[in-house]
């Protein structure tokens, strides 16, 4: 509709003078950007969509120009913060479809509510690639900056994320022989649920989490 896309170019555009006002700054700091910023532009046979610029942060220039290392560091804690709220966010979005999972099986009779169920475990689907995604991209920049910067430490609760890694506490369970237990994915871990949460069956968040996991 005409309205909408009115709507998407304003978002557009000011998307652009945010970009424009972000580059006049950003060269105060990384004169280099310039030189790689023109050659860039030079690359392009025509103006790409506004989301594809872009901005040259220190993880993506790796490197190839002079940056300061307390914008190293300063991406470096934005990024490991942005990897723990993606990470929220999955788990969100895995508790959503774990209780539409339930909801359906328990309450929906008929091909109308049925439909209208997978219409909506569809966009939770698309949700979750989308989160993961991010996170794979948050990832990739802290493991070009970790080393840059010398830090270690946000391995120990962070890791790469896999595709069996992206499940419901009541899914994917590893059952470790000898122990007479189940172990969940990493992500359930970190953001509140520890190992040791995990590992405490009188723990109250824990335990919520896992009933509003199992269908």
């Amino acid at each position: 509709m005409d309205t909408q896309q009115a709507h998407v170019q304003q978002h557009s555009n000011l998307l652009v003078w945010h970009i424009e006002a972000w580059q006049q700054v950003q060269v105060l700091f990384m004169p280099g950007i310039s030189t790689l910023r023109s050659d860039w532009s030079d690359s392009m046979n025509q103006p790409p969509p506004v989301e594809d610029i872009p901005l040259f942060l220190p993880s993506q220039v790796n490197g190839r120009a002079p940056c300061p290392q307390s914008l190293n560091m300063i991406e470096f804690w934005l990024r490991e913060g942005q990897a723990h709220d993606t990470l929220n966010d999955l788990h969100q979005g895995l508790r959503s479809h774990a209780y539409m999972l339930k909801f359906k099986d328990q309450f929906l009779r008929g091909q109308g509510a049925n439909m209208w169920a997978r219409n909506c475990l569809k966009t939770l689907d698309a949700k979750i690639n989308a989160t993961a995604t991010r996170y794979h991209v948050v990832y990739h920049a802290l493991s070009i900056l970790g080393p840059l910067l010398g830090q270690v430490g946000w391995k120990g609760h962070l890791r790469p994320l896999a595709n069996n890694d992206i499940c419901a506490l009541s899914i994917g369970y590893d059952l470790c022989l000898g122990e007479g237990r189940h172990r969940v994915s990493w992500i359930w871990q970190v953001c509140g649920y520890s190992e040791q949460a995990t590992d405490n069956k009188l723990d109250d968040g824990f335990q919520e989490g896992t009933w509003l996991q199992i269908p």
